[in-house]
C-alpha cells in the first residue's frame, strides 16, 4: 500500500512539474503582498490579526489550485487555448493591484498614477476614459 501511494504521489508531481515556475511566481507575489500589507498596517496603526493571515493562506491555496485546474483543463480537455497563461496572468494582475494599493498606503504614491503622469509628460496620448 505504501509503495502504491508513493508511486501515485510521484506521478502527480511529475505531471505538475511544468507548473513549478508559474506557481513560484504567483507565490512570490502573494508573499510580497503579505509583507507590504503587514508593513502598511503597522505604518497606519491598524491591527494585524490572525484572520488577515488566514486570508493570505487561503488565497495562496486557492490561487495554486486555480493554476493546477487551469493546467489540467488546458492539457487534457481544451488543448487549443492558452488557459494556464490567461489564469496566471489574471492572478498576477490581481496581486500586483493589491501590492500597488499597499504601497500607496505606505508611501502615499499610487503606482498607476505615477505611470499615468510619466506618460502624460511624454508624447503618448492616453484616452480620457482611463482612470
Amino acid at each position: 500500500m505504501k509503495q502504491i501511494f508513493l508511486e501515485v504521489f510521484l506521478s502527480v508531481i511529475v505531471v505538475l512539474l511544468p507548473l513549478k515556475p508559474i506557481m513560484y511566481g504567483v507565490g512570490v507575489l502573494i508573499f510580497f503582498d503579505l509583507f507590504t500589507g503587514i508593513y502598511a498596517s503597522i505604518k497606519n496603526g491598524e491591527s494585524f490579526d490572525k484572520k488577515k493571515l488566514f486570508n493570505t493562506v487561503s488565497k495562496m491555496v486557492l490561487f495554486q489550485v486555480s493554476i493546477i485546474s487551469a493546467f489540467i483543463i488546458e492539457k487534457y480537455i481544451i488543448t487549443q487555448l492558452p488557459i494556464i497563461e490567461v489564469v496566471a496572468g489574471f492572478l498576477s494582475l490581481v496581486e500586483l493591484q493589491s501590492i500597488s494599493n499597499n504601497v500607496c498606503k505606505i508611501t502615499g504614491i499610487s503606482f498607476f498614477e505615477s505611470i499615468k503622469s510619466i506618460l502624460n509628460k511624454s508624447n503618448i496620448k492616453i484616452p480620457k476614459n482611463i482612470k
